[in-house]
C-alpha cells in the first residue's frame, strides 16, 4: 500500500511539472553531513564528514489560485541525491535517493533569499545489516528505504541569471521497520550550491474575509512490521482516528483527536505464550488508544501534518513510551457530490522517542462544516 501512494504521489509531481506553462527550474548543490546517533544502541560511529551532491528540477506554482500569492509563489518538483554517508563505509555505505517536495520562499530583502524545504521519496542504500558481513549496520537492514528530507537555505543573488546558496539540512533513511534491525540513519548537512532564478510574479492581496470553520475526519493506516528476528515473520500494525480540526488561519488547522492502533504481533504473542486466556483477549492487549493532538499545513490540494500522542492504556502490552511523534503527507480530492467532503491518501511516518516504529500508508475523509 505504501509503494502505490509514493507512486501516486510522485506521478501527481511529474504531471504538475508538464501541464504547467511557465518555465522549469534547477538547483545543483554539493553538501557535507555527519551521522546523528540519535540512539545508544546504535552500534556504529561516523569517522569524520561524509558527501552529497544533489540536483533538483521544479516548476513555480502559475498563480492562477490565490494560495499561490499567499504562500510567494513557492515551488515543487523532483530532487535526485547521491549520498556518501562516511567512513567506516564498509558498514555505511552509499545512498542514492529520489524525493518529491515542496519548497517555500520564507522571506526576501535586496541581497537574499530564504527557502524551506520539505520533501519525501525513496532511497537505495549500498550497505545494509548482515548477521555474518555487516552486523554492526543495525540501522538500516533493506536497500529499499523511505527517505525524508528538510532543508533551510538561504539565497545570495547575483547579477546573473543563478544566486549562489548555503544552508543547513537533515535527511532521514528508514524502512518503517518492515525489517528489523530498523533504528533509521538521521545526517545533519551543510548546504553549498547554485540555483535558478525564481520568477516571482507580483502578489495579488486576497480580498475575501477569511472565516474560520471547523473539520471532521477519519483516517485508516495499515503498516507491516518485522520485529524481534531478522528475517522473522512480518506483522500488520492497523490504525484508525477520528480527528476534530479548526482553521484558526488561512491554510493551517489544529487538530485533536483519539486514535486506536493494533499491533498484531503484540497480539500474537499474547495469544501464543499463554499470557492471554483466549484469542480475543490477546487481540484487546495488543491495542493501544492515544489522544492526539496536531498542526495541519494545508498546500492546495496537498496537506503535510505533525502530530503529538499521549498513550492511554499504560497497561498496553509491548510499548516502551507513553508518547509518539508523527509526520503525515496526503493529497486530497473533492467528492462532487457532496459539498465539504474529500477523500485523501497518503504515507505516516511514526517515530517513538528517536526510533522509527513504522512507516504506513493512510487513506482518510475529511468533511468542512
Amino acid at each position: 500500500m505504501v509503494t502505490i501512494v509514493r507512486i501516486i504521489l510522485i506521478f501527481h509531481v511529474f504531471t504538475g511539472l508538464f501541464s504547467q506553462s511557465n518555465s522549469t527550474l534547477w538547483r545543483v548543490g554539493i553538501q557535507t553531513n555527519r551521522l546523528i546517533k540519535h540512539s545508544p544502541t546504535l552500534k556504529f560511529n561516523q569517522n569524520g564528514l561524509g558527501a552529497v551532491l544533489d540536483f533538483e528540477i521544479s516548476r513555480q506554482v502559475d498563480g492562477s489560485k490565490q494560495w499561490h500569492h499567499d504562500m510567494n509563489f513557492p515551488s515543487y518538483g523532483i530532487i535526485a541525491k547521491y549520498l556518501y554517508l562516511g567512513n567506516p563505509r564498509f558498514i555505511s555505505g552509499d545512498a542514492y535517493g529520489l524525493a518529491v517536495f515542496y519548497n517555500f520562499k520564507i522571506k526576501e530583502s535586496k541581497h537574499t533569499i530564504s527557502n524551506f524545504l520539505t520533501g519525501t521519496g525513496i532511497a537505495y542504500n549500498t550497505r545494509i545489516y548482515n548477521l555474518l558481513s555487516n552486523p554492526k549496520q543495525n540501522g538500516i537492514s533493506t536497500h529499499l528505504n523511505n527517505m525524508t528530507c528538510f532543508e533551510y537555505r538561504l539565497e545570495l543573488k547575483t547579477k546573473y541569471k543563478w544566486n549562489f546558496y548555503t544552508g543547513i539540512g537533515l535527511s532521514h533513511f528508514s524502512n518503517g521497520a518492515y525489517q528489523t534491525p530498523n533504528l533509521g540513519l538521521n545526517y545533519v548537512s551543510l548546504l553549498l550550491g547554485i540555483s535558478d532564478k525564481k520568477k516571482y510574479k507580483e502578489r495579488v492581496a486576497d480580498s475575501t474575509l477569511f472565516k474560520s470553520f471547523w473539520i471532521l475526519g477519519v483516517n485508516y493506516g495499515y503498516a507491516i512490521n518485522e520485529l524481534e528476528t531478522f528475517g522473522g515473520p512480518k506483522f500488520a500494525v492497523q490504525n484508525l482516528n477520528l480527528e476534530i480540526g479548526y482553521s484558526y488561519r488561512k491554510y493551517n488547522i489544529f487538530k485533536a483527536g483519539i486514535d486506536a492502533e493494533n499491533h498484531q504481533f503484540a497480539a500474537y504473542v499474547q495469544s501464543h505464550d499463554y499470557r492471554a486466556a483466549s484469542i480475543k483477549e490477546g487481540f484487546n492487549q495488543g491495542m493501544r488508544y492515544h489522544l492526539f493532538g496536531g498542526h495541519e499545513w494545508i498546500i492546495g490540494r496537498s496537506s503535510i501534518e505533525t502530530r503529538l500522542a499521549y498513550l492511554l492504556n499504560h497497561n498496553a502490552v509491548w510499548t516502551k513510551f507513553n508518547f509518539y511523534s508523527k509526520i503525515i503527507y496526503q493529497y486530497y480530492l473533492p467528492i462532487p457530490i457532496v459539498k465539504g467532503l474529500s477523500v485523501g491518501a497518503g504515507i505516516s511516518i511514526k517515530a517513538v522517542w528517536a526510533d522509527a516504529e513504522y512507516l504506513s500508508g493512510i487513506l482518510g475523509l475529511k468533511y468542512k462544516l
